[in-house]
Parts: structure tokens; C-alpha cells; sequence
């Protein structure tokens, strides 16, 4: 099956990272951050950036933002 410019998939699978972004987007951090975690856990490459992104700055009190940056080695 071919796919036009600009065109998606409906079957192929959102990035978790890109999930978290929407979720921030809409000012729900539980959810923000639970698909960070899920994409820690799938050890994504995209984990490294959100440590250094203005975009989670939102989060940055969080316990579980703060503990996910532990993991990454991005504590202060």
C-alpha cells in the first residue's frame, strides 16, 4: 500500500513521547506522564531530549518527572 505525502497510517503505532507532547498539550500531567514512563520503558531514543526541552518545564515539580530524570542521569 502506498501513502501520499503527508498522509499516516491509522495502523501504525504513536510514539509514546509524541503521546506525552499531546497530553502536555492538553494540561493533563498524569497522563503526560505516564507516557513518559512507558517510553523510558521502551527505551526510546527520544527520552535523552526531554530532559533538556522547555516544552516539560510544566513538570519540572513533579515527583515523577523528577524521578524519571534521576533515571536518565539529568538530576541537578
Amino acid at each position: 500500500m502506498s501513502l501520499a505525502a503527508g498522509s499516516r497510517d491509522a495502523h501504525a503505532p504513536v510514539l509514546s513521547f509524541n503521546l506525552a507532547t499531546v497530553w502536555l498539550g492538553f494540561g493533563d500531567k498524569k497522563r503526560t506522564l505516564d507516557e513518559l514512563e512507558r517510553t523510558l520503558a521502551g527505551d526510546s531514543q527520544m527520552m535523552p531530549w526531554r530532559g533538556h526541552g522547555a516544552i516539560f518545564d510544566a513538570l519540572r515539580s513533579e515527583p515523577r518527572f523528577v524521578a524519571l530524570m534521576k533515571r536518565l542521569n539529568f538530576a541537578k
